[in-house]
């Protein structure tokens, strides 16, 4: 992080909901209410990094713990449980130009939109669920005789896909913003899901009602059937990666879903589907650097898009991008720039995370001092585009 300028939000206005300078709180039930909240008003034209040659990280460390498949918790010497790269896709990442052609040839002309309708998501439980992280924090009291990381300030457990959805946030060109619980465990264990009263991704994604959306949406997960092959699982259950990422001395457990491992390069792979795309349409570059981000906690993770025909949904195409050349991408100078969108500079994204991190923690600490540790205790976090944040304390969910 010292080639890189971070924007210190606690410097930014901090105070509690209706304390302004020269002012006293309100007396009554507003002051009550008021002292459950914390905002952080922020100004995402104010991140910036200084010139940076190597690829920032969004951790100081970070390791695999386990593998978690149908409800089992396995050692990290299972990747067999995995879905594995077909044999031409997995030798992609090592082939040339000309090899690649011939790789990818068998698979073009393939339908992505076929048996769309037939299609049964995960549920928003199933998508918010950490059995696989709780099932790890339980196997490790058990076999060390003491609490997983107790001598950090917080352990974080979370979805990867939470986090995912915070450190892309500033970089969304319309008003959005980001509902989540964060619910404290007696210790140092926060455990950070979706606000089960935000349903504005009910109907996004997969469960859209659009038709049209719903077969573009489906084709990324109709790549995964085409590219890869199960030889343990005719069913194709999720199977899951447990990860561990150190932040100063906060420590990250996520579950991370894993698209496929490639037996050729040792990597996890991340499989996207997009039309057409060029790193100088902005709203290609805003995906594609929401897939570095993604990537950004496992640090061995390729990244394989399928490039579909629109209309028809066949495969066009299959590239293949390591994390370092993706990145060398996004920062091409030869790329117009996008100030409104702080440039979709991979390195920003970084300062962000990890600042938010720190602003969430030292926040949530001063309202345990204040609310108690000894119990558990709910918060609710509300982040926006723009980097304002807001905490709220629930009070004790007993």
């Amino acid at each position: 992080m010292n080639q890189l300028e971070a924007l210190s939000l606690s410097n930014d206005k901090r105070r509690v909901k209706g304390q302004r300078k020269g002012k006293k709180k309100k007396n009554g039930n507003s002051r009550a209410r008021d002292d459950h909240t914390v905002v952080i008003r922020g100004n995402k034209q104010r991140l910036k990094t200084s010139h940076h040659k190597n690829m920032p990280q969004f951790y100081d460390s970070a390791k695999t713990l386990g593998i978690f498949h149908d409800h089992k918790l396995y050692e990290m010497n299972r990747m067999d449980l995995f879905p594995q790269l077909k044999d031409p896709i997995a030798h992609i990442a090592k082939s040339t130009p000309a090899d690649k052609t011939q790789l990818v040839r068998p698979f073009l002309g393939i339908s992505l939109y076929e048996n769309h309708d037939k299609y049964s998501p995960m549920t928003a439980k199933e998508l918010d669920t950490t059995e696989a992280c709780s099932t790890y924090l339980d196997q490790y009291e058990n076999s060390h005789g003491q609490k997983y990381g107790e001598d950090r300030d917080f352990v974080i457990v979370t979805a990867r896909h939470h986090m995912i959805d915070l450190a892309i946030l500033p970089f969304s060109r319309q008003f959005t913003n980001v509902n989540l619980l964060c619910a404290y465990t007696p210790g140092n264990l926060l455990e950070i899901s979706q606000d089960p009263a935000d349903n504005t991704n009910d109907k996004v994604g997969v469960n859209t009602d659009n038709p049209i959306l719903k077969k573009i949406c489906f084709s990324g997960f109709a790549l995964e059937d085409i590219l890869t092959e199960s030889a343990n699982d005719e069913e194709r259950n999720p199977t899951f990666l447990i990860v561990e990422n150190e932040i100063a001395n906060t420590r990250l457990l996520m579950r991370c879903e894993i698209d496929a491992y490639n037996p050729i390069t040792s990597h996890y792979t991340e499989l996207k589907c997009y039309a057409k795309y060029n790193f100088g349409n902005p709203n290609h570059r805003r995906k594609l650097l929401k897939s570095w981000i993604q990537t950004g906690v496992i640090p061995t993770t390729d990244i394989v898009i399928g490039v579909r025909d629109t209309e028809s949904g066949c495969l066009q195409d299959v590239r293949c991008y390591n994390r370092n050349l993706l990145y060398n991408k996004l920062i091409s100078k030869s790329l117009p720039r996008c100030d409104s969108e702080l440039n979709y500079d991979p390195a920003i994204s970084v300062v962000w995370y990890r600042n938010l991190i720190n602003t969430l923690t030292t926040t949530i600490a001063s309202l345990l001092d204040k609310f108690g540790r000894d119990e558990p205790q709910l918060f609710s976090i509300k982040v926006d585009n723009n980097c304002n944040i807001r905490i709220e304390h629930r009070q004790n969910p007993n």
